[in-house]
């Protein structure tokens, strides 16, 4: 048996302009007891939250990163669909739509607070996020918006940090004709004050 168990979950990330419902699924390792109260799980976020995307699905990958953390490694690996995912109609995929590094952010960073503060069994000192092209992007920006410090550990591979830099047909696809200012908060350039805060890796080559 490759985890003890999958946890499929929802919560809500409330801010002040709305509410929304993000969907959530944990891969817990073998051995997982939600009992033991003196036992908690270093937890890795990982993320990709592309436009449209899902990574919370009944597929299960048995050869996957995730799935070895899990597994092995016995870390608590989890998923979280919030705005800007896939399959869940217009409401949830407009928010994304001209604010690319925004609010897709935002529902990673508040889900895995209140999922801290729920379960005993996540070790609040020990939470990293990480993911590849788009998830890679993803996983930068939740360090620059992190304010609450709960990422200690971030993983960024192959990310795009210059949405002006990038391949139009994508970009223009979901940014349209945004503003000046939407690009500059997308720009992972603008703000690395946060940066030094965490452990970062960033793993790239000549482009994404």
């Amino acid at each position: 048996m490759l985890v003890k168990c999958i946890c499929t979950t929802q919560i809500r990330c409330e801010n002040e302009i709305n509410i929304a419902v993000a969907i959530v699924k944990m891969l817990l390792p073998p051995g997982f007891d939600q009992a033991a109260i003196d036992i908690k799980y270093p937890v890795i976020v990982s993320v990709y939250t592309g436009p449209g995307s899902q990574k919370v699905t009944e597929e299960i990958t048995p050869n996957t990163l995730d799935m070895f953390l899990a597994s092995s490694a016995k870390y608590i690996v989890i998923y979280i669909d919030g705005r800007g995912s896939g399959m869940r109609g217009w409401k949830y995929k407009e928010p994304i739509y001209g604010h690319l590094g925004t609010v897709e952010i935002d529902d990673q960073i508040e889900a895995v607070k209140i999922l801290a503060s729920k379960h005993r069994f996540i070790d609040s000192m020990h939470i990293a996020v990480w993911g590849w092209s788009y998830g890679g992007f993803v996983s930068a920006h939740v360090v620059e918006r992190d304010t609450s410090h709960l990422f200690k550990c971030a993983v960024s591979i192959a990310p795009v940090t210059d949405f002006k830099l990038y391949d139009a047909t994508y970009t223009e696809r979901y940014m349209g004709n945004a503003s000046e200012l939407a690009y500059e908060q997308a720009n992972l350039i603008r703000n690395v004050s946060m940066f030094k805060e965490v452990q970062f890796l960033l793993v790239h080559g000549m482009s994404d």
